[in-house]
């Protein structure tokens, strides 16, 4: 572990990596013990390992002690929950099967450069809020439970392939639980007509149809 401040000191819970990546190896934590579900975890840089998730797991708030690179937690392929704050400079590493659940006020979302990826992005609560402070890749649903999520211009893709199209589930009524939604690629996959050598794209309709005038 690299030198402590007098502060971090008085933390429970902090990261050390001195064994490995693994999330569930006591002596991955500095009082050799694995955080209890919904405590407060902190993680410093400049550890030899950057904490892999093993399985679900519940955390209250987040704290990335001092910045650097690489620096962040993976959420590899499991739901990480914070029902807390997240602070500090450090990101989140997604991937195409990860889920990440909000259950208060998160403050900014950083997603790891070229593992900026989600399956589900939820807001577990009315109450819960977040900021996207990075692109972000989105392969499944985001869902908001009445709370707010402010894009912040960034660069958001609601993801498509053959099996499934990203989508953004109910909004309150009058939409304001999402804002800064002005950088949103939402992609639509098309199947060929007969799958093989000489085949191309089949007519596909991708607006919707109207008739008089109308806002879409």
């Amino acid at each position: 572990l690299p030198a402590i401040g007098a502060d971090e000191y008085k933390m429970a819970n902090i990261w050390s990596g001195n064994t490995s990546t693994d999330w569930n190896t006591t002596s991955n934590w500095d009082n050799i013990i694995v955080p209890a579900t919904g405590a407060s975890v902190s993680v410093p840089f400049g550890v030899p390992n950057m904490p892999f998730l093993d399985a679900n797991r519940t955390v209250n708030n987040l704290t990335f002690l001092r910045s650097g690179t690489p620096f962040y937690v993976n959420i590899n392929g499991h739901t990480l929950t914070i029902n807390g704050a997240i602070t500090g400079t450090g990101t989140l590493t997604g991937s195409t099967s990860s889920n990440l659940t909000l259950g208060g006020a998160a403050g900014n979302l950083n997603f790891t450069p070229g593992a900026d990826s989600l399956n589900d992005l939820t807001l577990s609560a009315s109450s819960a809020t977040a900021t996207l402070n990075s692109s972000l890749d989105v392969y499944g649903t985001i869902k908001l439970n009445d709370g707010g999520l402010n894009l912040a211009a960034k660069h958001l893709t609601l993801k498509s392939n053959a099996t499934n199209t990203a989508r953004i589930d109910v909004l309150k009524p009058d939409g304001s639980n999402l804002t800064g939604a002005t950088n949103v690629t939402m992609e639509r996959w098309i199947p060929m007509t007969n799958p093989g050598p000489g085949t191309g794209r089949r007519y596909q309709l991708l607006t919707p149809t109207v008739t008089t005038s109308t806002s879409i």
